[in-house]
């Protein structure tokens, strides 16, 4: 979800493994707000497709947009890549860490109002491709990638 950190947590959790970090928003488009308004969110969701179904399994952290989950080939995508971890998080942190929204272009103008949408939507997508949940309330970038390693670790066992 938007607010999650899977951006810091990313990254931080590639720093941990000293592995290859790549994030699917920004392979797509280095100002994904601008895109999307110039192009259109199925415009964004197809170059999405595109790079997600490029990435190989190898060593490294994948952190893809929230609603990457909708597409049912992006779902078994990712699920092939490895195990797929869900940074779940509360309305009230993810709506404290997305703030205005206005850099979020499915959330701008009334985040409020247009999360609960999109909770409802992804949470049962999220819920079935989750190797792992790690609850990111109240921990930092570093002790979420810490519990995501961890957690990882246990469902490899």
């Amino acid at each position: 979800m938007p607010g999650s950190g899977k951006t810091r947590v990313g990254q931080a959790l590639a720093q941990l493994l000293a592995w290859r970090w790549v994030d699917v928003d920004d392979a797509v488009s280095d100002d994904v707000p601008g895109f999307i308004e110039a192009n259109g969110i199925e415009a964004f969701r197809a170059r999405e497709r595109d790079v997600i179904a490029a990435l190989k399994p190898q060593d490294c952290v994948v952190s893809v947009g929230g609603g990457a989950v909708l597409d049912p080939a992006n779902r078994a995508a990712l699920c092939a890549l490895g195990p797929v971890v869900w940074l779940r998080a509360t309305e009230a942190t993810l709506l404290d860490r997305i703030g205005s929204g206005d850099d979020r272009p499915l959330l701008k103008g009334d985040p409020a109002a247009k999360l609960p949408v999109l909770l409802a939507e992804r949470t049962p997508i999220y819920a079935e491709m989750a190797t792992v949940v790690v609850d990111v309330d109240g921990r930092d970038p570093y002790e979420n990638a810490g519990e995501v390693a961890l957690a990882v670790s246990r469902a490899a066992q």
